[in-house]
Order: C-alpha cells, then structure tokens, then sequence
C-alpha cells in the first residue's frame, strides 16, 4: 500500500511540476524575410509536445509528419531534423519567443511565427 501511495504521489508532483516548451503548439509561419525581401507563407505548422513536426493536411488526421523539432532554451535555439528536407536539418538560433511569436534564423532567413494554439 505504501508503495502505490509512493507512485501516486510521485506521478502527482510530477504532473503539478511538469514543463511544456514553449515552443510546443500549433504556429502559423506569417513570412519569411530572406535578402531584404519579405515572402508571405500562411502554412501552418504545429509543433507536437512529443518534438514532432507537422505539417497539417486537408483534415485533422491527413497530416504529414515533417520531422523534428528540440528546444534548446539555454542556447536560445532550435534543432530540427527532417528526413523530407534536408536544409531543414541544423541548429538554429531564435531571434524572438514570446507567447505569441516566434522568429527563428535559418539559413540567412528570417521565418516568423505566430501562435494561434
């Protein structure tokens, strides 16, 4: 009995304590600004707790996985990995996270965010 009380309360605080990146969520990339020219985008990407990548279909369950994704808040970056992308592989350095936006440097780009869940 003491046991599961032990687990119990375990899984409880790790729950109440648990963090979620912030990175986590559903975005809509707005524009890529590249060379002084800005590019409106409107995809959207969601970016799965789990570190998946996906770029969303016609329905909710018709979309593609694109890769994936870690944040590294120490660093102030983001990795991705993407086996359908290659350029898309590296390191990145983020320039602004907010709740609502996020902008990341990516191969002289700038893509920029915005969080709409």
């Amino acid at each position: 009995m003491k046991e599961l009380l032990l687990v119990f309360t375990i899984i409880i605080y790790g729950n109440i304590f648990a963090q979620s990146s912030p990175v986590a969520g559903t975005w809509m990339l707005e524009k890529v600004i590249a060379n002084g020219e800005t590019h409106a985008v409107g995809q959207v990407m969601i970016f799965e707790k789990d570190n998946d990548l996906i770029i969303p279909g016609k329905t909710k369950t018709d979309g593609q996985f694109y890769g994936t994704w870690e944040y590294n808040k120490s660093n102030k970056a983001i990795t991705f990995y993407s086996p359908i992308k290659r350029s898309f592989n590296g390191r990145f350095p983020i320039l602004k996270l907010t709740a609502k936006k996020l902008v990341i440097k990516m191969n002289n780009r700038d893509f920029y965010f915005t969080k709409t869940k």
